[in-house]
Protein backbone atom coordinates (compact mmCIF):
# COMPACT_ATOMS: atom_id res chain seq x y z
CA UNK A 1 0.00 0.00 0.00
CA UNK A 2 1.02 3.60 -0.84
CA UNK A 3 2.15 6.08 1.72
CA UNK A 4 0.05 8.51 0.39
CA UNK A 5 -2.78 5.97 1.08
CA UNK A 6 -1.91 5.38 4.44
CA UNK A 7 -1.63 8.97 5.68
CA UNK A 8 -5.18 9.43 3.74
CA UNK A 9 -6.49 6.35 5.78
CA UNK A 10 -4.62 7.88 8.97
CA UNK A 11 -6.23 11.62 8.30
CA UNK A 12 -9.59 10.34 7.53
CA UNK A 13 -10.32 8.84 10.54
CA UNK A 14 -8.78 11.74 12.46
CA UNK A 15 -10.71 14.43 11.46
CA UNK A 16 -13.58 12.18 11.65
CA UNK A 17 -13.61 11.81 15.41
CA UNK A 18 -15.58 11.51 17.44
CA UNK A 19 -18.37 11.93 15.05
CA UNK A 20 -19.57 9.54 12.11
CA UNK A 21 -16.20 7.28 12.39
CA UNK A 22 -15.71 3.98 10.21
CA UNK A 23 -14.63 0.56 10.76
CA UNK A 24 -14.66 -2.81 10.45
CA UNK A 25 -16.89 -5.12 12.53
CA UNK A 26 -17.06 -9.15 13.31
CA UNK A 27 -18.75 -9.68 10.18
CA UNK A 28 -16.46 -8.63 7.57
CA UNK A 29 -14.18 -11.25 5.90
CA UNK A 30 -11.51 -8.66 6.98
CA UNK A 31 -11.99 -9.47 10.73
CA UNK A 32 -12.11 -13.38 9.79
CA UNK A 33 -9.66 -13.65 7.63
CA UNK A 34 -6.61 -11.29 7.86
CA UNK A 35 -6.66 -10.80 11.83
CA UNK A 36 -7.26 -14.77 12.90
CA UNK A 37 -3.46 -14.43 13.45
CA UNK A 38 -3.15 -10.85 14.45
CA UNK A 39 -3.22 -10.30 18.78
CA UNK A 40 -4.92 -6.93 19.89
CA UNK A 41 -3.80 -5.84 23.96
CA UNK A 42 -4.56 -2.67 25.43
CA UNK A 43 -2.81 0.24 26.19
CA UNK A 44 -4.63 0.85 29.73
CA UNK A 45 -7.43 -1.36 31.58
CA UNK A 46 -10.35 -0.75 29.90
CA UNK A 47 -13.08 1.45 31.34
CA UNK A 48 -16.62 -0.35 31.86
CA UNK A 49 -18.23 1.95 29.09
CA UNK A 50 -16.77 -0.77 26.95
CA UNK A 51 -17.02 -4.20 27.73
CA UNK A 52 -13.44 -6.67 26.67
CA UNK A 53 -16.41 -8.56 24.43
CA UNK A 54 -16.98 -5.44 22.11
CA UNK A 55 -13.96 -4.47 21.33
CA UNK A 56 -12.98 -8.37 20.88
CA UNK A 57 -15.76 -8.67 18.08
CA UNK A 58 -13.06 -6.90 16.10
CA UNK A 59 -10.60 -9.12 16.19
CA UNK A 60 -12.39 -12.66 17.12
CA UNK A 61 -10.57 -14.96 19.26
CA UNK A 62 -7.48 -12.88 19.84
CA UNK A 63 -6.38 -11.87 23.87
CA UNK A 64 -7.42 -8.38 25.19
CA UNK A 65 -4.69 -7.47 28.17
CA UNK A 66 -3.46 -4.20 29.77
CA UNK A 67 -0.42 -3.14 27.91
CA UNK A 68 0.97 -2.55 31.03
CA UNK A 69 1.38 -6.66 31.17
CA UNK A 70 2.92 -7.48 28.10
CA UNK A 71 5.92 -7.11 25.59
CA UNK A 72 5.29 -6.91 22.15
CA UNK A 73 7.81 -6.77 19.51
CA UNK A 74 7.76 -7.74 16.08
CA UNK A 75 10.38 -9.73 14.31
CA UNK A 76 10.43 -6.77 11.96
CA UNK A 77 11.20 -4.38 14.62
CA UNK A 78 14.25 -7.12 15.99
CA UNK A 79 15.74 -7.24 12.82
CA UNK A 80 15.62 -3.50 12.66
CA UNK A 81 17.16 -3.14 15.97
CA UNK A 82 20.26 -5.91 15.37
CA UNK A 83 20.59 -4.61 11.79
CA UNK A 84 21.40 -0.91 13.48
CA UNK A 85 23.85 -2.11 16.05
CA UNK A 86 25.84 -3.67 13.52
CA UNK A 87 26.59 0.28 12.43
CA UNK A 88 29.24 1.94 14.85
CA UNK A 89 27.86 5.43 14.48
CA UNK A 90 23.90 6.08 15.65
CA UNK A 91 20.75 5.82 13.42
CA UNK A 92 20.36 9.00 11.22
CA UNK A 93 17.05 11.03 11.70
CA UNK A 94 15.66 9.39 9.02
CA UNK A 95 14.66 6.90 11.36
CA UNK A 96 12.70 8.69 13.23
CA UNK A 97 8.47 9.20 12.48
CA UNK A 98 9.18 5.65 10.63
CA UNK A 99 6.08 3.07 11.50
CA UNK A 100 6.92 0.48 13.19
CA UNK A 101 5.80 -2.78 10.76
CA UNK A 102 2.85 -4.32 11.99
CA UNK A 103 1.32 -2.45 15.05
CA UNK A 104 -1.20 -0.55 14.79
CA UNK A 105 -3.21 1.71 17.69
CA UNK A 106 -6.51 2.76 18.05
CA UNK A 107 -8.91 3.98 19.99
CA UNK A 108 -12.50 4.06 21.38
CA UNK A 109 -14.08 6.79 23.70
CA UNK A 110 -13.06 9.77 24.72
CA UNK A 111 -11.89 9.28 28.40
CA UNK A 112 -8.43 10.32 27.86
CA UNK A 113 -5.72 6.99 27.57
CA UNK A 114 -8.71 4.50 28.23
CA UNK A 115 -9.58 1.84 25.50
CA UNK A 116 -7.17 2.77 23.84
CA UNK A 117 -5.28 -0.65 21.67
CA UNK A 118 -1.89 -1.73 19.86
CA UNK A 119 -2.81 -4.49 17.52
CA UNK A 120 0.18 -6.59 16.08
CA UNK A 121 -0.80 -7.68 12.96
CA UNK A 122 0.02 -10.61 10.61
CA UNK A 123 3.32 -9.35 8.52
CA UNK A 124 2.24 -10.38 5.27
CA UNK A 125 -1.08 -8.81 5.84
CA UNK A 126 -1.03 -5.37 7.44
CA UNK A 127 -1.29 -3.56 4.04
CA UNK A 128 -4.28 -5.49 3.10
CA UNK A 129 -5.86 -5.11 6.50
CA UNK A 130 -5.66 -1.52 6.27
CA UNK A 131 -6.37 -1.26 2.55
CA UNK A 132 -9.61 -3.16 3.46
CA UNK A 133 -10.10 -0.84 6.45
CA UNK A 134 -10.20 2.15 4.16
CA UNK A 135 -12.51 0.71 2.03
CA UNK A 136 -14.98 -0.57 4.13
CA UNK A 137 -15.53 3.04 5.91
CA UNK A 138 -19.65 2.17 5.74
CA UNK A 139 -19.37 0.16 8.33
CA UNK A 140 -19.71 1.96 11.77
CA UNK A 141 -17.74 1.29 14.85
CA UNK A 142 -19.36 3.54 17.53
CA UNK A 143 -16.73 6.35 19.09
CA UNK A 144 -14.06 5.33 17.23
CA UNK A 145 -11.56 8.52 17.69
CA UNK A 146 -8.01 7.91 15.72
CA UNK A 147 -5.80 5.01 14.34
CA UNK A 148 -2.49 5.48 13.54
CA UNK A 149 0.83 3.14 13.38
CA UNK A 150 3.34 2.42 15.98
CA UNK A 151 6.11 4.72 15.42
CA UNK A 152 9.88 4.53 16.62
CA UNK A 153 11.17 7.21 18.68
CA UNK A 154 14.87 7.52 18.95
CA UNK A 155 16.43 10.08 22.02
CA UNK A 156 17.64 13.24 20.41
CA UNK A 157 20.27 12.21 18.65
CA UNK A 158 23.51 13.87 20.23
CA UNK A 159 27.77 14.14 19.26
CA UNK A 160 29.33 12.24 21.77
CA UNK A 161 33.24 13.94 21.88
CA UNK A 162 36.09 10.97 23.02
CA UNK A 163 38.26 14.34 23.73
CA UNK A 164 36.87 17.90 24.16
CA UNK A 165 37.17 20.65 26.40
CA UNK A 166 34.13 20.64 28.76
CA UNK A 167 31.88 23.48 29.26
CA UNK A 168 32.71 24.87 32.76
CA UNK A 169 30.66 27.80 32.27
CA UNK A 170 27.32 25.89 32.08
CA UNK A 171 25.89 27.07 35.97
CA UNK A 172 27.11 30.47 35.29
CA UNK A 173 25.47 31.00 32.45
CA UNK A 174 21.98 30.08 34.09
CA UNK A 175 22.80 32.44 36.87
CA UNK A 176 23.99 30.14 39.27
CA UNK A 177 26.29 32.01 41.36
CA UNK A 178 28.52 29.95 43.92
CA UNK A 179 26.67 32.06 46.53
CA UNK A 180 23.21 31.21 45.76
CA UNK A 181 22.88 28.00 47.81
CA UNK A 182 23.86 30.01 50.86
CA UNK A 183 21.11 32.55 50.45
CA UNK A 184 18.19 30.09 49.25
CA UNK A 185 19.31 28.06 52.55
CA UNK A 186 19.30 31.32 54.48
CA UNK A 187 15.95 33.01 53.20
CA UNK A 188 13.97 30.04 52.54
CA UNK A 189 12.62 27.13 54.26
CA UNK A 190 13.93 23.62 54.44
CA UNK A 191 13.90 22.83 50.70
CA UNK A 192 11.02 19.79 50.07
CA UNK A 193 11.73 16.56 47.63
CA UNK A 194 10.76 16.81 44.23
CA UNK A 195 10.16 13.45 42.12
CA UNK A 196 11.23 13.82 38.67
CA UNK A 197 10.57 10.77 36.17
CA UNK A 198 13.38 10.50 33.14
CA UNK A 199 11.94 9.10 30.06
CA UNK A 200 14.81 7.96 28.40
CA UNK A 201 16.92 4.85 28.47
CA UNK A 202 17.62 3.64 31.61
CA UNK A 203 20.11 4.32 34.90
CA UNK A 204 23.71 2.59 34.77
CA UNK A 205 24.47 1.23 37.75
CA UNK A 206 26.57 3.82 39.56
CA UNK A 207 27.66 4.56 43.26
CA UNK A 208 27.25 8.15 42.63
CA UNK A 209 24.12 8.42 40.73
CA UNK A 210 22.37 5.86 43.00
CA UNK A 211 22.23 8.09 45.83
CA UNK A 212 19.73 10.20 43.84
CA UNK A 213 17.37 7.31 42.52
CA UNK A 214 13.75 7.80 44.11
CA UNK A 215 12.20 4.75 45.97
CA UNK A 216 8.95 2.98 45.70
CA UNK A 217 8.69 2.16 49.58
CA UNK A 218 5.34 0.46 49.07
CA UNK A 219 7.42 -2.23 46.85
CA UNK A 220 10.65 -2.31 48.45
CA UNK A 221 8.98 -2.94 51.84
CA UNK A 222 6.62 -4.86 50.42
CA UNK A 223 6.79 -9.00 49.07
CA UNK A 224 8.65 -9.55 45.61
CA UNK A 225 6.85 -10.60 42.58
CA UNK A 226 3.51 -8.98 43.97
CA UNK A 227 1.68 -5.35 43.22
CA UNK A 228 2.45 -4.26 46.54
CA UNK A 229 1.21 -0.23 45.87
CA UNK A 230 -1.74 -2.01 42.95
CA UNK A 231 -0.20 0.16 40.38
CA UNK A 232 0.07 -2.72 37.63
CA UNK A 233 3.65 -2.81 37.91
CA UNK A 234 5.24 -5.52 39.92
CA UNK A 235 8.21 -4.63 41.72
CA UNK A 236 8.98 -0.92 40.47
CA UNK A 237 11.68 -0.51 43.22
CA UNK A 238 13.72 2.51 41.50
CA UNK A 239 12.63 2.22 37.62
CA UNK A 240 10.46 0.49 34.93
CA UNK A 241 11.32 -0.89 31.65
CA UNK A 242 8.44 -0.35 29.48
CA UNK A 243 10.23 -2.56 26.23
CA UNK A 244 10.71 -5.66 28.03
CA UNK A 245 7.94 -4.69 30.52
CA UNK A 246 9.71 -5.34 33.74
CA UNK A 247 11.79 -3.22 36.62
CA UNK A 248 15.27 -3.80 35.26
CA UNK A 249 15.64 -0.04 34.28
CA UNK A 250 19.51 -0.79 33.95
CA UNK A 251 20.87 1.81 30.70
CA UNK A 252 23.26 0.11 28.69
CA UNK A 253 23.56 3.43 26.19
CA UNK A 254 24.40 5.89 28.44
CA UNK A 255 22.10 8.33 26.97
CA UNK A 256 19.69 8.31 30.11
CA UNK A 257 22.89 8.17 32.70
CA UNK A 258 24.28 11.05 31.36
CA UNK A 259 20.87 13.31 31.64
CA UNK A 260 20.46 12.21 35.30
CA UNK A 261 24.20 13.14 35.94
CA UNK A 262 23.33 16.47 34.45
CA UNK A 263 20.69 17.07 36.94
CA UNK A 264 22.42 16.20 39.63
CA UNK A 265 25.42 18.41 38.55
CA UNK A 266 22.83 21.35 38.46
CA UNK A 267 20.80 20.78 41.29
CA UNK A 268 22.95 20.17 44.07
CA UNK A 269 24.55 23.55 43.12
CA UNK A 270 22.02 25.49 45.29
CA UNK A 271 21.30 22.27 47.81
CA UNK A 272 17.70 21.69 46.53
CA UNK A 273 16.39 18.16 47.19
CA UNK A 274 15.04 15.47 44.54
CA UNK A 275 14.77 12.35 43.44
CA UNK A 276 15.26 10.56 39.78
CA UNK A 277 13.23 7.48 38.84
CA UNK A 278 14.70 6.15 35.62
CA UNK A 279 11.38 5.32 33.60
CA UNK A 280 13.21 3.26 30.45
CA UNK A 281 11.11 3.08 27.54
CA UNK A 282 13.97 3.60 24.81
CA UNK A 283 16.51 -0.06 24.35
CA UNK A 284 19.85 0.73 22.77
CA UNK A 285 18.40 2.32 19.95
CA UNK A 286 14.84 3.66 20.20
CA UNK A 287 11.37 3.08 21.24
CA UNK A 288 8.39 3.02 20.49
CA UNK A 289 5.12 5.83 21.26
CA UNK A 290 3.32 2.94 22.36
CA UNK A 291 5.70 2.65 25.13
CA UNK A 292 6.74 6.39 25.84
CA UNK A 293 2.73 6.88 26.05
CA UNK A 294 2.64 4.33 28.79
CA UNK A 295 6.07 5.92 30.94
CA UNK A 296 4.21 9.22 30.72
CA UNK A 297 0.78 7.79 32.12
CA UNK A 298 2.96 6.01 34.64
CA UNK A 299 4.74 9.48 35.86
CA UNK A 300 0.99 10.85 36.00
CA UNK A 301 -0.92 8.14 38.09
CA UNK A 302 2.55 7.88 40.59
CA UNK A 303 2.49 12.04 41.39
CA UNK A 304 5.59 12.82 39.57
CA UNK A 305 6.20 16.35 39.79
CA UNK A 306 8.65 16.99 36.60
CA UNK A 307 9.57 14.64 33.55
CA UNK A 308 12.67 15.14 31.65
CA UNK A 309 11.94 14.24 27.95
CA UNK A 310 15.24 13.88 25.84
CA UNK A 311 13.74 11.79 22.84
CA UNK A 312 11.76 13.38 19.83
CA UNK A 313 9.98 12.48 17.07
CA UNK A 314 9.42 14.01 13.72
CA UNK A 315 5.51 13.08 13.19
CA UNK A 316 2.88 14.16 15.07
CA UNK A 317 0.75 11.28 17.03
CA UNK A 318 -2.38 11.35 18.32
CA UNK A 319 -1.21 9.08 20.94
CA UNK A 320 1.59 10.64 22.38
CA UNK A 321 -0.20 14.00 21.63
CA UNK A 322 -2.77 12.46 24.44
CA UNK A 323 -0.49 11.21 26.69
CA UNK A 324 1.72 14.58 26.80
CA UNK A 325 -2.06 16.23 27.70
CA UNK A 326 -2.83 13.51 29.98
CA UNK A 327 0.53 13.87 32.18
CA UNK A 328 0.62 17.79 32.06
CA UNK A 329 -3.66 17.33 33.60
CA UNK A 330 -2.21 15.59 36.55
CA UNK A 331 0.37 18.04 37.07
CA UNK A 332 3.73 16.89 35.72
CA UNK A 333 5.73 20.05 34.39
CA UNK A 334 7.09 18.59 31.05
CA UNK A 335 10.70 20.19 29.65
CA UNK A 336 11.81 18.50 25.79
CA UNK A 337 14.60 18.54 23.70
CA UNK A 338 13.92 20.58 20.34
CA UNK A 339 16.01 18.29 18.59
CA UNK A 340 19.38 17.54 16.66
CA UNK A 341 18.60 18.21 13.16
CA UNK A 342 19.69 22.27 12.97
CA UNK A 343 15.91 22.77 11.13
CA UNK A 344 12.35 24.53 12.50
CA UNK A 345 10.69 21.25 11.79
CA UNK A 346 9.09 20.36 15.17
CA UNK A 347 9.72 17.33 17.25
CA UNK A 348 7.53 15.82 19.08
CA UNK A 349 6.46 15.91 22.13
CA UNK A 350 8.56 19.32 22.14
CA UNK A 351 5.98 21.36 20.11
CA UNK A 352 3.37 20.54 21.80
CA UNK A 353 2.07 23.85 23.97
CA UNK A 354 2.23 22.37 27.33
CA UNK A 355 5.76 21.35 27.22
CA UNK A 356 9.01 23.50 27.78
CA UNK A 357 10.81 22.73 24.76
CA UNK A 358 14.62 23.53 24.93
CA UNK A 359 17.27 23.89 22.08
CA UNK A 360 20.90 24.18 22.52
CA UNK A 361 23.37 26.57 22.95
CA UNK A 362 27.16 26.45 23.82
CA UNK A 363 28.98 28.12 26.35
CA UNK A 364 29.07 31.44 24.67
CA UNK A 365 25.46 31.78 24.38
CA UNK A 366 25.70 30.46 20.69
CA UNK A 367 23.07 28.52 19.46
CA UNK A 368 25.01 24.87 19.10
CA UNK A 369 25.75 23.85 14.92
CA UNK A 370 22.83 21.29 15.09
CA UNK A 371 20.39 22.56 17.31
CA UNK A 372 16.46 22.92 16.03
CA UNK A 373 15.16 25.96 16.29
CA UNK A 374 11.73 28.37 15.39
CA UNK A 375 9.19 30.34 16.89
CA UNK A 376 7.53 26.85 18.89
CA UNK A 377 11.02 26.68 20.87
CA UNK A 378 10.32 28.72 24.19
CA UNK A 379 13.92 28.17 25.78
CA UNK A 380 17.73 27.33 25.48
CA UNK A 381 20.26 25.76 27.81
CA UNK A 382 23.74 24.42 27.74
CA UNK A 383 24.68 21.91 25.54
CA UNK A 384 27.81 21.57 23.69
CA UNK A 385 30.11 19.65 25.29
CA UNK A 386 28.55 19.09 28.69
CA UNK A 387 30.68 15.97 30.56
CA UNK A 388 28.49 14.51 32.63
CA UNK A 389 28.27 10.53 34.05
CA UNK A 390 28.13 7.39 31.43
CA UNK A 391 28.25 3.68 31.37
CA UNK A 392 30.39 1.67 33.65
CA UNK A 393 31.28 4.69 36.30
CA UNK A 394 33.23 6.97 33.38
CA UNK A 395 32.00 10.45 32.26
CA UNK A 396 31.58 11.76 28.87
CA UNK A 397 31.44 14.76 26.83
CA UNK A 398 28.28 14.98 25.02
CA UNK A 399 26.34 17.83 22.72
CA UNK A 400 22.86 18.15 22.07
CA UNK A 401 19.42 19.20 23.05
CA UNK A 402 19.14 16.26 25.15
CA UNK A 403 22.07 17.71 27.58
CA UNK A 404 20.39 20.90 27.28
CA UNK A 405 17.03 19.76 28.59
CA UNK A 406 17.93 18.64 31.76
CA UNK A 407 19.86 21.72 32.61
CA UNK A 408 15.71 23.29 32.19
CA UNK A 409 14.19 20.72 34.13
CA UNK A 410 17.27 20.99 36.92
CA UNK A 411 16.01 24.60 36.88
CA UNK A 412 12.25 23.54 37.08
CA UNK A 413 13.74 21.44 39.99
CA UNK A 414 15.09 24.07 41.96
CA UNK A 415 12.01 26.28 42.01
CA UNK A 416 9.55 23.12 42.80
CA UNK A 417 12.28 22.41 46.06
CA UNK A 418 12.36 25.70 47.15
CA UNK A 419 8.96 27.50 45.91
CA UNK A 420 6.26 24.45 46.20
CA UNK A 421 3.32 26.00 46.24
CA UNK A 422 4.24 27.33 43.19
CA UNK A 423 2.36 25.88 40.36
CA UNK A 424 3.54 24.58 37.46
CA UNK A 425 2.00 27.46 35.46
CA UNK A 426 3.65 29.68 37.61
CA UNK A 427 6.97 27.98 36.99
CA UNK A 428 6.88 27.72 33.58
CA UNK A 429 6.14 31.18 33.49
CA UNK A 430 8.81 32.47 35.55
CA UNK A 431 11.33 30.26 33.49
CA UNK A 432 10.42 32.24 30.18
CA UNK A 433 10.11 35.96 32.49
CA UNK A 434 13.53 35.02 33.48
CA UNK A 435 15.06 34.32 30.27
CA UNK A 436 18.15 36.49 29.11
CA UNK A 437 17.08 37.09 25.31
CA UNK A 438 19.18 35.78 22.85
CA UNK A 439 18.57 35.22 18.74
CA UNK A 440 15.71 34.98 16.52
CA UNK A 441 13.71 32.07 17.13
CA UNK A 442 15.28 30.77 20.19
CA UNK A 443 12.31 31.32 22.57
CA UNK A 444 12.66 33.40 25.37
CA UNK A 445 16.25 33.27 25.49
CA UNK A 446 18.19 31.33 28.60
CA UNK A 447 16.66 31.33 32.13
CA UNK A 448 18.44 33.08 34.85
CA UNK A 449 18.17 31.26 38.12
CA UNK A 450 18.77 34.41 40.32
CA UNK A 451 16.02 36.49 38.80
CA UNK A 452 14.20 33.25 38.78
CA UNK A 453 14.04 33.11 42.08
CA UNK A 454 13.55 36.33 42.79
CA UNK A 455 10.24 36.36 40.47
CA UNK A 456 9.08 33.48 42.63
CA UNK A 457 9.12 35.55 46.00
CA UNK A 458 7.57 38.12 44.23
CA UNK A 459 4.48 35.58 43.62
CA UNK A 460 4.97 34.09 47.18
CA UNK A 461 4.56 37.15 48.79
CA UNK A 462 0.78 37.37 46.87
CA UNK A 463 -0.86 34.66 48.21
Amino acid sequence: MSKWLRYLLILAITLLGTAEVYWFTKTSDLSANLLSASSVRNLQSLSREYAIEEVAELFPGQELSPLSNFFLQTNIFKKVSTSLSEFKEEPTLQFQGQYIPNRLIFKIGNKPLENVFLAKLDEADTDQILEKAAQEFKVKIKELVFAEPDRLVLFEQPTVSSTCRPNSKNLRQLGIKTTLKRVLRQSNSTPQLVKVAVIDTGLAPNSELQKIVALNQFEKKGQTYLDDDNNTYIDDINGWNFPENDPDATDKQGHGTHVIGILKRVVSATGANFNAFPLKAISERFGSISDIARALKYAADNDFKIANLSFGIYAPSNLLKEATSFADQHQVLLVAAAGNNNDTIPAYPAFYPEVLSVAAVDQNNQKSPKSNYGDWVKLVAPGVNIRSNHLNNSYKCISGTSQAAPHITALAIILKSYFPALTNTQVRQILLDSAKPLANELGAGIPQLDQAIKLARQIMKTK
